[in-house]
């Protein structure tokens, strides 16, 4: 039985070493593998086509080096150098970063600062071809160096030579003023001062450094001669004196001028104080056209335009008339009056200057010009 056993064993053994002997059948299964490689590209294919892909950064590796050409600095401006700001040549002239006892002395009514008063002293000259109104057109801030900008908002004292003070600008006009600025001391280690449009969507903005002045330019430009400033915008069909023209809901004549005013105005009221400059007297007469009622000192605005290329309002002047404005009654239809306006400008504005008459409240180009010279 056992010798059956063995027997059995072995053949069976046998048999599967039988089995055995078909592997090569199985590694008939490699060819394919290696035509399914062949379909991958080669080594030498891939070297081949990697020097073009590197050839194309060569071409551009010399652009960095052009733009790094064009730094052009900062661009801020020392004290005294001027600037471009939309329709007017500007110059910070000059920058007290300690003004607290110049605003006190400018006005004994100005309080003490919540941190320190700041004076930024500017010129202007407008070169636009309209009119001009630096409190309006210009943004002037202070640029701390505690990261903050401040505007003239922060200061509410009155100061030496203010802003508001100065009238309309006509092309070539000049104008110097002052704005001042409440901020803390810490934001005054050498601040910057920026001026801009105030309404416009361009960069405009020009900066000063408060560190630096610049190279004096020795004497200043001369002014301009008599008769070489600009034409006032409007004046092309100015009336002679005497002569009428409809103004809104008015028929107005400017019937006289009288440049040099001074003891009519004195005359006129004992308590009147002497000018700044000059004393100048505009005489009108009105008749209302319209439906309704017109009080003159409210619907119709007077100025004169002055050969120093500003326009003044009569509130320049504070005296009393001998025909006041405010003493006429309000008028009806046909109701006619006659008054007289004053003005204190400085004396280069009345060499030839135009009066202005137009409606206070309106939208509609509606003013009149007129010569105060043959």
């Amino acid at each position: 039985m056992r010798t059956a056993l063995v027997a059995a064993a072995a053949a069976t053994v046998l048999t599967l070493s039988a089995c055995g002997s078909d592997a090569p059948e199985v590694q008939d299964a490699d060819p394919p593998a290696a035509e399914t490689e062949s379909d991958e590209p080669s080594e030498a294919e891939t070297e081949a086509a990697t020097p073009e892909a590197t050839e194309e950064p060569s071409n551009t590796a010399s652009e960095p080096e052009e733009e790094e050409s064009d730094d052009s600095g900062s661009g801020e401006l020392a004290l005294g150098a001027s600037a471009e700001v939309g329709s007017y040549t500007v110059t910070v002239t000059d920058v007290q970063l300690d003004a607290n006892d110049a605003i006190k002395e400018a006005n004994s009514f100005n309080e003490d600062p919540e941190g320190r008063y700041v004076l930024v002293e500017l010129d202007v000259t407008y070169t636009g071809d309209d009119e001009g109104d630096p409190w309006l057109d210009l943004s002037v801030a202070l640029m701390g160096s505690d990261a903050r900008i401040y505007d003239s908002s922060s200061c509410e004292a009155v100061s030496p030579n203010p802003v508001f003070d100065v009238p309309t600008l006509t092309s070539g006009g000049q104008a110097t003023f002052d704005l001042c600025f409440d901020v803390p001391e810490e934001a005054l280690d050498n601040p910057k001062i920026s001026v801009e449009e105030s309404l416009s969507f361009e960069d405009t903005k020009a900066v000063w450094r408060t560190d630096e002045r610049a190279p004096d330019s020795g004497d200043a430009a001369p002014d301009d001669e008599p008769g070489d400033s600009p034409a006032v915008p409007g004046t092309e069909d100015a009336l002679r004196l005497g002569e009428s023209a409809d103004v809104g809901n008015y028929s107005v004549t400017v019937t006289g001028v009288n440049l040099d005013a001074n003891d009519a105005v004195q005359q006129a009221n004992p308590f009147n104080d002497a000018p700044e400059g000059q004393y100048v007297l505009v005489s009108l007469d009105v008749t209302y056209t319209g439906d309704e009622e017109g009080d003159p000192w409210l619907d119709l605005s007077v100025e004169l335009a002055g050969s120093d290329a500003r326009i003044y309002d009569s509130s320049s002047c504070s005296a009393v008339t001998e025909n006041p404005v405010f003493d006429l009654p309000t008028l009806a239809t046909g109701g006619q009056a006659t008054f007289d306006l004053c003005f204190d400008v400085p004396q280069d504005a009345v060499e030839s200057p135009i009066v202005f008459v137009e409606e206070t409240l309106s939208f509609d180009d509606a003013r009149a010009a007129w010569l105060t010279s043959e």
